[in-house]
């Protein structure tokens, strides 16, 4: 308990924000926690670091103005935790996200789009079994990047560019 509570005093006073500018981390050790991050019109960034099972993590980034960005980044490990990360762009492009998960019947889900340039970037990482990852990346100039690497037994992968 005492732990739980010393993390939690570390995590509220470490959040630095400035107008504008959208930074985030939510870090949450146990079972059933919900993170839920909407950021919209700053450079956006989130940190969401969750263990144990039946976490979730739900991130949402949106910004219109020139020079774009979004980043994201998600760490779960144990079972049946959902990372599902929505970002959107519509002047000066980017996104970028991260997703590491580790155990059993985890689902990361991550959608991107650049619409008023380009980029998109998302690396999803797994490590065991009946773990799945779906990623969708859209964008109006020349860049993509996905890399979906699963390690372990039953796992599936489904990625879709335009």
């Amino acid at each position: 308990m005492r732990a739980l509570t010393a993390l939690a005093l570390i995590v509220a006073g470490s959040s630095v924000a400035y107008a504008g500018s959208n930074e985030s981390f939510i870090g949450q050790v146990g079972v059933y926690n919900a993170a839920v991050v909407s950021q919209s019109n700053g450079n956006n960034k989130s940190a969401v670091l969750q263990h144990g099972g039946f976490n979730a993590a739900f991130v949402g980034q949106a910004t219109s103005k020139g020079g774009g960005k979004n980043n994201s980044l998600v760490v779960s490990s144990g079972w049946a935790n959902t990372a599902l990360v929505g970002q959107v762009t519509s002047h000066g492009g980017a996104n970028n996200q991260l997703t590491l998960q580790n155990g059993f019947g985890n689902a990361a889900l991550t959608g991107q789009d650049s619409s008023g340039g380009g980029q998109n970037t998302a690396a999803t990482i797994q490590t065991g079994w009946d773990n799945t990852a779906i990623t969708s990346q859209g964008t109006h100039s020349l860049d993509n990047t996905a890399v979906t690497a699963q390690f372990g037994a039953h796992n599936f992968a489904l990625t879709v560019q335009h």
